[in-house]
């Protein structure tokens, strides 16, 4: 379960362990996990996590004109995120829509398990990344 987690959600290592550690508890299992896991874009030779914030957050950091709603559907073009869905759990005939950044996006931040909802990821990108993802943005050049 918690690969198919970790694999389809491309869950930052932070979120895995938390998962990892609520399994671990409800099994009734002894804590042997350690209490921190380093979140930041491969090759990263720091051995640390990096800072990071909500694409809304940046924005407004930043002062781009875009919104978080249009740079979203910039980034899904881009192939940087991508649209995934869950079942609503209010409505079990209708879908809940969220966004998950994709492997290409995976440099430009990573997703963690949304506060709201556990079942959905919220993307998170890395404040040192940004500029270079304001420019992927804006030039119209798909992350390599």
């Amino acid at each position: 379960m918690l690969a198919f987690y970790k694999q389809e959600l491309r869950i930052a290592p932070s979120a895995m362990l938390g998962a990892m550690k609520k399994l671990q508890s409800s099994l009734g299992m002894p804590d042997i996990l350690p209490t921190y896991a380093v979140d930041a874009p491969e090759g990263n030779l720091t051995g640390s996590s990096e800072v990071t914030h909500s694409f809304t957050e940046l924005l407004l950091l930043h002062g781009k004109p875009y919104t978080a709603q249009s740079g979203f559907k910039r980034l899904q073009f881009l192939g940087i995120v991508e649209r995934k869905s869950r079942p609503s759990s209010k409505h079990p005939d209708k879908e809940k829509l969220f966004w998950s950044l994709t492997e290409k996006g995976l440099q430009f931040g990573k997703n963690l398990t949304d506060s709201n909802n556990p079942r959905q990821t919220q993307p998170h990108f890395y404040d040192n990344q940004f500029p270079r993802l304001l420019g992927v943005m804006m030039n119209g050049i798909a992350a390599a």
